[in-house]
């Protein structure tokens, strides 16, 4: 494996008759690079290399180097490798850099910070769901209502005949027309609303009494990413099967051409890529839904399931019973996958063929919208599939052909139990993200061990947000299905009181 030399005997001057490097650093510096296969590790020390246009034959080091980053051969000299890193992080991104490298234990800290925020906001809707549904709904009318009025009325402000006051007070009217509307819709959907608001307030309630469930992400995350690792890994093994061309784009890498040989084994293993993650995030599902099912028939009454549920009971289902399920739900997507990526490969390398043409602009738009519609449906028939599958332990086609024609005889239910999800959703992620970033802008601004070492806190807040976004996503990812779970739940049982 080759690695790239950061600098060449002409981008550097020698202060003595010893051939210590001076900290002289040219700007071409890393214009003129070459690869080795292993870094020098003494002066005048003839290494094997590839050769390119700058380099004819393998000149010897002209210092000791030292591997940085598993990739380039840094001087050991102090002073020079300090010039030249310092050359490489210049500016503002050297700067971002070096705030993110201090703050990094404020990250993990508020990683656990947002997570118990997370945790809490989903408790607390035990009480506050319906509150708080109602009072977004109410607000919504009070906006459509008064925005009106303020359209309507600021119109006055333009002359008479004007068409400036016509359109706003056309405006206005509109905005009321739309709130009779939505109105209409509340009372229609009344029902539908506080179906929506108890199932969330089950769902609260089932994560309250079961939090183990917040561990399945957590496992599941260290086995996606133990298969990530794996993939990358080989993923570099398979790219280097072939020959190493120096760039014509960038001097500091090199590209590598591949035979046919070579490029079925990249698509086959991209394949596994896209059809393993699905299996591991279809098992986590599973497994959920299968806990989230048990609760939901077994907490209340004498039931003789009421201390089962758990998550062992899921992964004991999961292994003796649905893994072919699993696997083959994590097929049809991984297949899905792979059309939508064959097809923005055409896309691209066909581009230039389109060249201005509107008309096959238009087409492949609409392939792409199409294509895009089709994947979200079975990714969304797929993951319902699995819910129905815990429900009546059936196979992965009869589950999809089931929950299908469960959302279409329940669509109004499903819809409004989805909506009042969404809301409560949002609100709670952009709570979590709001006290995040502030609970890490006052560490970073009052803690005495940042606060003379930060050079500006807005990039670390970003990355904090970004931190409590991900983080958020992956609590209220299982609220979410847990709640779709409990939603089905109750269907069936409905369906099975009603016969």
């Amino acid at each position: 494996m080759f690695q790239s030399v950061g600098a060449s005997v002409s981008n550097i001057t020698f202060s003595n008759k010893t051939m210590l490097p001076s900290v002289t650093v040219t700007s071409n510096m890393l214009g003129r690079t070459l690869c080795v296969k292993k870094c020098p590790l003494t002066m005048f020390e003839l290494t094997t290399c590839k050769t390119n246009l700058d380099y004819r034959t393998c000149p010897r080091s002209q210092s000791p180097t030292t591997p940085y980053l598993s990739r380039y051969c840094i001087p050991t000299d102090k002073n020079l490798s300090t010039a030249l890193l310092k050359q490489v992080a210049s500016g503002d991104l050297g700067r971002y850099m070096t705030d993110l490298s201090i703050c990094w234990w404020v990250f993990l800290v508020l990683g656990g910070i947002s997570a118990v925020l997370g945790f809490i906001y989903l408790v607390l809707l035990r009480w506050f769901a319906k509150p708080l549904i109602y009072l977004s709904m109410v607000s919504m009318v009070g906006l459509l209502i008064g925005g009106g009025f303020y359209v309507f009325f600021l119109g006055y402000r333009y002359a008479e005949g004007d068409n400036t006051r016509q359109a706003m007070q056309g405006m206005g009217i509109l905005l009321w027309i739309l709130s009779g509307l939505y109105l209409i819709i509340l009372m229609c959907c009344w029902s539908r609303i506080k179906l929506g608001a108890a199932v969330i307030e089950a769902t609260s309630d089932f994560v309250a009494t079961k939090p183990s469930v917040f561990f399945v992400p957590l496992i599941f995350f260290v086995i996606i990413g133990i298969w990530v690792v794996f993939w990358v890994i080989s993923a570099v093994f398979v790219y280097s099967v072939g020959d190493a061309q120096k760039s014509q784009t960038n001097p500091i890498f090199a590209d590598m051409k591949w035979n046919n040989v070579t490029r079925y084994v990249w698509i086959y293993h991209l394949f596994g890529l896209f059809w393993i993650s699905a299996f591991i995030i279809g098992a986590a599902q599973f497994i959920i839904a299968t806990c989230c099912a048990i609760w939901y028939f077994s907490h209340g009454g004498n039931s003789d399931a009421k201390n089962e549920g758990g998550l062992g009971t899921g992964i004991k289902w999961l292994l003796r019973y649905h893994l072919g399920t699993i696997a083959f739900g994590a097929l049809v997507i991984a297949i899905m996958q792979m059309i939508k990526l064959a097809f923005e490969y055409l896309r691209k390398k066909y581009e230039k063929l389109i060249g201005d043409s509107m008309i096959m602009r238009c087409l492949i738009c609409c392939l792409r919208c199409c294509i895009w519609c089709v994947d979200s449906c079975v990714k969304h028939i797929t993951k319902n599939a699995y819910i129905q599958t815990a429900l009546t332990g059936n196979h992965f086609c009869g589950s999809a052909w089931a929950t299908f024609w469960l959302i279409v005889r329940n669509a109004a239910r499903v819809s409004m139990t989805s909506m009042v999800g969404s809301l409560l959703m949002f609100v709670g992620k952009g709570t979590i993200l709001v006290l995040s970033g502030w609970i890490g802008y006052l560490i970073i601004v009052n803690s005495s061990v940042l606060k003379d070492k930060v050079a500006a806190p807005i990039f670390p807040v970003v990355v904090i947000v970004i931190i409590a976004y991900l983080v958020s996503s992956v609590f209220l990812s299982i609220f979410s299905f847990s709640a779709e779970t409990i939603l089905h739940c109750f269907l069936i049982d409905s369906e099975l009181s009603a016969k």
